[in-house]
């Protein structure tokens, strides 16, 4: 399956500089998958999306979707 992912702010460093990339994954991957394939650390990310619907970690990934990979987000 491709899928396109989106890696927004701070998270590009996990795709070698690419914000955005096409990967081919293999049916069954959920989110979680995909994020730990990308080396991202579960304190890094804050949440991910897919059609700009947010997804949880064990939601299945399907043929052409778009993964968007929000930061975590802090300040005061």
């Amino acid at each position: 399956m491709k899928i396109e992912v989106i890696l927004t702010g701070p998270l590009s460093k996990y795709g070698n500089g690419s914000r955005e990339m096409m990967l081919t994954v293999t049916r069954g991957w959920t989110v979680g998958d995909l994020i730990q394939s990308l080396d991202i650390p579960d304190q890094s990310y804050s949440f991910a999306a897919i059609g700009g619907k947010k997804v949880k970690a064990n939601d299945q990934l399907s043929d052409g979707d778009i993964v968007k990979i929000f930061p975590q987000v802090s300040g005061g």
